[in-house]
């Protein structure tokens, strides 16, 4: 409730501010090598998709000192959407979104990226315990349905934040087609008011970080930073055998 009380409230909020029409769509991405991701992820007792969202927030944060952006409002704290599958065993071939989500301040104001890190697990760790998964699942199944069809529309509105952030796995496939799958990205559509949608995609053995943003946010480089930042991180053994993680592009 608590999710949902916070995306009604933003929604209202960021509905009285509209977007410029003359703000197109930009996509940035760049890639680590998935062993790396985990490597990282198990020395700082982690989930590799804690450390992909605090290493993407100090990202951010860099590029605000780097930018028109860095002002006070550049260093503030955020909230963005995470999307979960509800999705159980009798249902994964079933079409259509079975989506719930909870929000996530993405911790700008961080001192380091050592706290940055604590906060995001803090929050993760806290979705978790609270079962905020099966309490949406429950949420979309309370009759009528329709309730529960518009709280999840609400929690998953692009005017509830200002920014949508994904994670998904590929499974494992030789080529796509007839081409040799090197590495995937999810891409959304920045419609209705939506200012920027973020995803972590797993595929054939890499982690790519794909970013939609408005032009006017000055995030083509936030990618980029967000790959040094995790090559920084990697410990030696990760890059042993490895696609080439210690080369810039």
């Amino acid at each position: 409730m608590k999710d949902l009380t916070h995306a009604l409230s933003g929604e209202l909020k960021h509905r009285s501010a509209c977007l410029p029409r003359d703000d197109p769509v930009r996509w940035a991405w760049e890639e680590v090598p998935e062993r790396a991701a985990q490597e990282i992820a198990r020395s700082a007792r982690c989930t590799g998709n804690d450390i992909c969202l605090a290493a993407f927030a100090w990202a951010l944060r860099l590029n605000a000192s780097r930018t028109a952006a860095g002002n006070d409002d550049g260093q503030r704290d955020f909230a963005a959407v995470i999307p979960m599958s509800t999705r159980g065993e009798g249902s994964r071939t079933l079409l259509g979104n079975h989506l719930v989500a909870y929000r996530l301040r993405l911790p700008l104001s961080a001192g380091s990226f050592e706290e940055a890190l604590d906060r995001v697990s803090a929050q993760t760790q806290a979705a978790r315990s609270q079962r905020r998964r099966d309490a949406g699942r429950w949420l979309l199944e309370l009759p009528p349905t329709s309730v529960g069809t518009w709280a999840s529309r609400a929690m998953m509105s692009p005017l509830s934040a200002q920014m949508i952030a994904s994670s998904l796995t590929l499974p494992a496939v030789g080529s796509c087609l007839g081409a040799r799958l090197l590495g995937a990205s999810m891409m959304y559509n920045l419609a209705g008011g939506m200012r920027s949608y973020l995803s972590f995609t797993r595929a054939q053995g890499v982690v790519r970080c794909g970013l939609a943003y408005r032009a006017s946010w000055q995030a083509d480089s936030v990618p980029a930073l967000w790959r040094h930042i995790m090559v920084g991180l990697a410990p030696p053994s990760a890059s042993s055998g490895t696609s080439t993680i210690s080369q810039e592009r």
